[in-house]
């Protein structure tokens, strides 16, 4: 069996591949995206008997989509999707020699004349087995439309990344394998580098949206069995008359989303976070917290002492708590924290991840 493996790229104009600075992600699901075309029967009269069925045919529209699942490596690999995503990657400063950090926070407008992100793209490259030689396939003008990430068990922390792009970029089959397949050195995040914070005393250096360092402070702990945050843009594909055949402008469709999960036992401990004082608050009308949820895999991207790391600041939320689940056994409870994104006055973003890595850009 040949070699697979998926390569990604940024694109400058949508659609069209920039030849080189491709990067290597490994991927769990698959490597092909899925492609879907609308092709429809002419109905006209063309000279023959209608009765027995349409003459000619035509393509009105394609697109293609693809939902990368993967590890969270830290660094350029997924700081580009993150980058994609909510719009705006912040100039990285030098940490510890290799070391670089930077923010990464959503902006209202990503593309179009004048946007951040301008005509910018990402290309996806399949690199397939094919009978026993691997061959490539681009999938050019991708636009990340969300992001989940998921710590679960002792597991790595995972990704989900939901790209889409019209299918007319999408170049021809079977052409020679992308060369140079480099993957990340630094291992990805696990469970065990996870740390959860909840409530007020979040430590953020600067002015938002561009803070240049962000750290738990005096924030309590917050413990869950797991949790999931997805990351939604708000932005879609549709089809105009622009040439392309297929949806290639980007729009915002509805409202930046994040939504926090946090399953974890209903306690009420003597001091810290209580899940118990969290779900009678409900009772009082709505609550809401920031969260902030730090991974720190210990290895170094410093030549001393700075180490890969990702914070994740859901600067402020509406929290939702299910009843809890209690039985009669006389077992622990659990309860369900819901945590969905609200606009902040003051960091002037409602979610921003803060990398350290060793990228000089996104």
């Amino acid at each position: 069996m040949a070699i697979q493996y998926l390569a990604i790229v940024e694109e400058t104009t949508r659609g069209t591949d920039p030849g080189s600075g491709y990067l290597f992600l490994p991927v769990m699901n698959n490597i092909q995206p899925t492609v879907k075309y609308d092709d429809q029967a002419r109905k006209e009269f063309r000279g023959a008997d209608t009765a027995l069925g349409d003459s000619s045919v035509v393509r009105r529209s394609g697109q293609w989509s693809m939902s990368i699942e993967c590890a969270y490596y830290p660094g350029i690999e997924t700081g580009l999707f993150f980058k994609h995503l909510m719009g705006k990657a912040g100039t990285r400063t030098t940490l510890d020699t290799s070391a670089k950090e930077g923010i990464i926070y959503p902006l209202a407008n990503l593309y179009g004349t004048g946007a951040e992100l301008a005509n910018k793209a990402i290309g996806l490259v399949a690199n397939t087995d094919e009978g026993g030689t691997t061959k490539a396939q681009y999938y050019g003008g991708g636009r990340v439309k969300s992001i989940a990430i998921k710590g679960e068990g002792t597991d790595d922390v995972k990704l989900t990344i939901e790209v889409q792009g019209p299918a007319q970029f999408i170049g021809a089959a079977d052409q020679t394998a992308t060369a140079g397949a480099s993957f990340p050195v630094a291992a990805p995040f696990s469970t065990d580098d996870c740390l959860l914070y909840i409530g007020a005393g979040i430590s953020r250096t600067g002015t938002g949206p561009g803070y240049t360092a962000i750290g738990p402070g005096s924030m309590p702990a917050f413990r869950p069995d797991s949790f999931t945050i997805t990351i939604t843009s708000g932005n879609d594909d549709k089809t105009v008359m622009d040439g392309v055949l297929g949806p290639n402008k980007t729009f915002r469709a509805a409202q930046f989303k994040v939504e926090a999960t946090c399953p974890t036992d209903y306690e009420d401990p003597s001091s810290g976070f209580s899940s118990a004082d969290q779900f009678k608050n409900v009772f009082g009308g709505p609550t809401t917290s920031s969260l902030l949820v730090v991974m720190d895999s210990g290895d170094l991207a410093g030549a001393a002492t700075a180490t890969y790391s990702t914070k994740i600041d859901l600067a402020n939320a509406l929290i939702n708590p299910d009843t809890p689940a209690r039985k009669s056994d006389g077992t622990q409870p659990t309860i369900n924290f819901t945590l969905s994104s609200l606009y902040n006055a003051t960091t002037k973003y409602p979610v921003a991840v803060y990398t350290v890595d060793k990228a000089t850009a996104y």
